[in-house]
């Protein structure tokens, strides 16, 4: 009896070795299929562009949008005005 559970144990140990080994497998073909774009993905690196995006200084401020605003509004009148 004592060799029976041993062995039952070791059945489902060696069983659950080998679907690993399999789903390993399996990723490793996937992985050597699919091109290399040279950019690095996961979730690791979708946080770092996350969080790069919202300290990123390419945005103008709200101010510098409102004068521009303002100066095209006078150039449309400007040129309005010329046209009368």
């Amino acid at each position: 009896m004592q060799n029976l559970d041993i062995l039952i144990l070791s059945s489902v140990v060696t069983t659950l070795f080998l679907v690993f080994i399999g789903y390993v497998g399996r990723e490793l073909i996937k992985a050597s299929k699919e091109p290399q774009t040279g950019e690095e993905g996961g979730p690791r690196a979708d946080l770092v562009r996350y969080v790069g995006k919202i300290f990123d200084s390419e945005e103008e401020p709200k101010n510098k949008k409102i004068q521009k605003v303002n100066i095209e509004i006078v150039y449309d009148e400007e040129a309005d005005s010329r046209e009368r």
